[in-house]
């Protein structure tokens, strides 16, 4: 069977993803690319999708559903919805697999009327937290056996740097739902020296520390060379609704550095606290000031969770595994 698949990030048709990971005669991959440069979320100005990016949207869904083929995949949420959109026009009945379905929210209203009517196309849809599937199946008002949990995986990259031993610093990446007010009280109160790579908009209205250090807009390369430099990383979330930070969460994890993160919709399902990681109540300062201090001070603590980080990361957040759970559902809806 050929699959077309349309993801933001593919540049062209030799772009990788995990489809390259699938050996299997009975499957046929074709990647779409999208015709324009996709914006990093460091660099954004906001966090809703401008028209014009709805239109290169709605321009790659429609090359992916005219490319010859029996079945498509689309990545992230806005794809499906124009993908599902233009199949619900022309009565196009093909298998459409949603995969990385993540919202910032489920918004209510005349959004979720419309994402009802374009996404009842979708086949299955795959999202990278267990509470999703509730939230997501009520929200759009489908049955919870379209919803597949899928752990969010990311690729290898090479471990370039060790830990910054002469300079140690704490180090917080990541722009979607953070929660940088309790972070910059938790981490003023101890005055570890701070790196904060994020978008300004992430900090927008808060009161940097002085022992904090914000980046804006640097390259993907630079900020995994400070996730591999860091003694400890930390993602603090304030999202009760929808999943973020799993991917910042992941790839410190696969660099073997130890993880602190806000315990969520977006963190429970991929660190095991006290065995990978360390999970924090949200919103709580003292909690979490208190993990850090703990986590800054032992190194023991610090190796031992770094070890298991990479070696669930490794088994669970790869390629490989993401690979072999696409080919069971291309299975299922072949």
């Amino acid at each position: 069977m050929k699959w077309n698949i349309a993801a933001p990030f593919f540049q062209s048709k030799d772009s990788t993803w995990i489809d390259d990971q699938i050996d299997d005669k009975h499957f046929e991959f074709q990647k779409i690319p999208r015709t324009t440069d996709s914006q990093s979320w460091h660099s954004r100005k906001s966090n809703m999708t401008s028209a014009k990016g709805w239109l290169t949207y709605w321009s790659q869904a429609k090359r992916a559903l005219k490319t010859p083929g029996e079945g498509l995949i689309t990545v992230f949420p806005q794809l499906p919805v124009m993908a599902g959109l233009q199949m619900k026009l022309s009565r196009d009945d093909r298998p459409l697999i949603a995969w990385c379905f993540n919202l910032g929210a489920c918004y209510p209203g005349l959004k979720q009327q419309l994402s009802k009517m374009t996404l009842e196309r979708v086949s299955k849809f795959i999202v990278h937290s267990t509470a999703e599937i509730d939230s997501y199946s009520n929200w759009l008002e489908l049955p919870r056996e379209k919803f597949v949990f899928v752990p969010l995986q990311r690729g290898d990259f090479p471990i370039e740097e060790a830990e910054d031993t002469e300079d140690p610093f704490v180090l917080s990446v990541g722009s979607a739902k953070r929660d940088y007010a309790t972070f910059f009280k938790a981490i003023e109160r101890l005055n570890y020296k701070t790196v904060v790579i994020a978008s300004e908009l992430a900090i927008k209205g808060l009161k940097v520390p002085d022992n904090v250090k914000v980046l804006h807009n640097i390259s993907h390369a630079d900020c995994r060379r400070y996730v591999q430099r860091a003694r400890i990383n930390v993602v603090p979330i304030n999202n009760n609704k929808t999943a973020s930070g799993q991917v910042t969460v992941i790839e410190a994890m696969k660099f073997g550095r130890p993880v602190i993160a806000s315990k969520c919709i977006g963190t429970v399902d991929y660190v095991d606290h006290g065995v990978d990681g360390l999970l924090v109540e949200p919103a709580s300062t003292e909690e979490l000031g208190n993990a850090i201090e703990t986590l800054w001070r032992d190194a023991n603590l610090r190796q031992r969770l770094s070890l298991a980080a990479k070696e669930t990361a490794d088994r669970k957040y790869s390629d490989k595994a993401a690979a072999e759970s696409l080919k069971q559902i291309l299975l299922e809806a072949s």
